[in-house]
This record gives C-alpha cells, structure tokens and sequence, in this order.
C-alpha cells in the first residue's frame, strides 16, 4: 500500500499545468481534513494548497487553484482528467458528471473510476469551480472498495466552502455542496435528512429477476437495498460465431458444435469483480493438469468443475480486453462456446455458479446453457 501511495502523491504534486497564485485570504481553511486524516502541509505548493491522507493511506483529497483565463469548467475537468490519467492517476473511465455550486459559485462535478499502473482500482472525484479569477480543482481518491474512506472524501468534497464569501452568499446548507446534496437526481450526494447514499451502503443479498424463458433469460440482478447490480445473459447464436474472437480451437473441423453471446451489463455505481465459476456439467468432463514446462495433459475426468478467475482465465471482454473487472456504466460481450464428438449433448444442460465481488462482499447467481 505505501508504495502505491507513494506513487499518486508523487505524480498528483507533478502536475504544473496551472500557475502558483497566493491569496490574501487562506483557502485551503475551506476545505477540512476528515477526522483522523493527515494535514500534510508540506506536500503544498506547485498550486497544491492542500492535501489530505486517510490513517489508511487508502484515500486521499486535494485542493488546487491558480488564475488565469475563464475556461468552461466540464472542459476544464475533461483536461485535468486526461493530464492526470497520463501521469498514472486513475481517470480512464467517466462515471457521471453533475452540476452545482460552491458558496453560491457555479461548479461542475465528474466521478471517474480507473486503476493505477501497478494494477489497483480506485473511485475517483473531481469538482472544477471559478471564485474571483481563480480557478479551483477538488480531486479525491479512494481504494475500491474502502467505503469509509469514500465517505469521508465524499463528505470534504460537500463540505467545501470560499472563506471570505460574505454570509449572504453562504446562508444555505445546499450552497456548499457541489453535488446540490438532497436533490432526488444526486445519488452521490450527503443527505441533509439523514438518507444514505447508495454508493455509502454495503448490501447484504442479492436478488435475481429472471426475463424470459429458459436458459437464454435475461437476470437481472439487484441488492438488498434494491439498486440495480447488473444485468447477465447467455443466449444461444447457432452453430457459427458471432464475432471473430479467437476460441483455441478450429471450429470448422467440429461437426457438433454450439455458441454462445454472454452479455453482461454493470448498472451499479461500483466495479463489479468475478472471481470464481463452478461448472456442473450434464456429463463428466476432462479435467487437465500442467506439467513443469507448461504443457497440459489429461489428469481426471469430473463432472464438477471449479475455475478461479486470474489472469489467464477471464470472465468479461470489455472493448476486446479481457479483464475480471467490470467498471460501471461498462458491458461486456464475450463468445461461449461448446464443441463434442458425437452428438449426445442435445438437449442437455449444464449449470454454471458465478462469484462475484461486489462493494467488499462476495455473492453468487445461477445460470445455464442447454445445447442444440
């Protein structure tokens, strides 16, 4: 964990696109630490006027500002991701973007979700706003999956305010809050009556709705809370497949043979992580070891089978990328297929158990294929 933190603090206080501007009034008293979070005041300078690091370094928060020449703020926003997404920071996917304000200023939300070089996943939030020719930028980060990390970001980001706005500009409790916090459209927002975000609540079930007949239905799958999860279907192509991914083995020489589309949709605003399948199969399959060198030899037959997701083995194509990690708003589709020497498979049926990980707990759902 310090070497990754060491890596964002080291290329988020790099960036010097902006120019250092020094204030009669101190802003960085409008943005408070959460409790426990370290005030790092050394790390100020290069337009960083502040910068805050959760006990767990799994979290951070910075405010930075600098004049000059009024830019659109979603423009602005847009710019900061791509610059910060170059120097290894993690904006690589566009989540939401809201409007709102700060102390009565316009200002201009975007939640990102992305990864760092070295692999790791974080939720990310920027706020663009313009106060008396200066520009500022809020930036926070949180580790996937640290909730409590993410709500005190959260809670900085509603809470920031210009020191020096005269009271009549500051006289609402929605003023201060970029994300208009208690609006029916903010689902990230800090509920002045005491409801809690969704992406603040940990669920504990999952329920699946099934669409449709059979093993093509359409699962629709929602938490406890009710929040829609993701979508998953497998259905049924024929005998010839539907996109030109690379299956391992020549289809053309199999006389019996079946395909599939496994589309798999994330609507929840968390990424969405598979770890495990667990196969039965209507008839035993062979099951392969790995010799020293690499290759593989048969070892046993089952009709059980469990697969780890890893590298190698991967659950979801998103852009023709392989991953495990389905990010929100993101879809995958991913080729299935299944092949047999004698065409005793028809009509059968075989159940597949998916585990995934899912805002820090693991669930699992069920579904099929039956052969043609």
């Amino acid at each position: 964990m310090n070497q990754i933190w060491r890596v964002l603090i080291f290329t988020t206080v790099l960036y010097s696109g902006l120019t250092l501007y020094c204030f009669a009034t101190d802003m960085s008293q409008g943005l408070q630490c959460p409790p426990g979070w370290n005030d790092n005041v050394a790390a100020r300078g290069n337009d960083l006027i502040k910068q805050c690091v959760s006990p767990s370094q799994d979290a951070f928060i910075e405010l930075y500002a600098a004049p000059g020449a009024e830019v659109p703020l979603g423009k602005l926003l847009k710019i900061w991701a791509s610059e910060m997404t170059k120097k290894g920071l993690p904006f690589q996917d566009f989540v939401s973007e809201q409007p709102g304000h700060v102390s009565g200023y316009p200002a201009v939300t975007r939640v990102y979700s992305g990864h760092t070089r070295n692999g790791a996943y974080f939720d990310s939030s920027l706020v663009a706003s313009r106060y008396h020719g200066v520009n500022y930028i809020f930036q926070g980060l949180s580790l996937k999956g640290h909730e409590q990390a993410r709500q005190q970001m959260r809670h900085a980001m509603n809470t920031w305010y210009y020191p020096g706005v005269s009271q009549q500009n500051n006289n609402s409790p929605y003023d201060t809050l970029p994300l208009g916090s208690g609006s029916t459209n903010t689902p990230y927002g800090n509920d002045p009556y005491g409801n809690t975000p969704q992406n603040f609540q940990v669920p504990t079930s999952i329920k699946v709705d099934r669409h449709g007949n059979g093993c093509d239905a359409m699962l629709k799958i929602y938490d406890n809370f009710g929040h829609h999860i993701m979508d998953y279907q497998s259905s049924y192509v024929g005998t010839h497949p539907f996109n030109d991914t690379q299956l391992g083995w020549d289809w053309t020489k199999k006389k019996y043979r079946n395909f599939f589309k496994i589309t798999v949709h994330n609507y929840s605003d968390s990424e969405i992580r598979f770890v495990k399948l667990i196969t039965n199969s209507y008839k035993p399959l062979t099951k392969y070891c790995t010799r020293p060198n690499g290759s593989k030899y048969p070892c046993g037959t089952s009709r059980v089978s469990t697969y780890i997701y890893n590298d190698i083995a991967t659950a979801f194509e998103v852009d023709r990328r392989k991953t495990n990690v389905l990010l929100p708003g993101k879809s995958s589709v991913k080729q299935g297929s299944f092949w047999s020497s004698a065409n005793d498979f028809r009509g059968k049926t075989n159940k597949y158990t998916y585990y995934f990980k899912y805002k820090g707990k693991t669930f699992s759902f069920e579904a099929c294929r039956t052969y043609r």
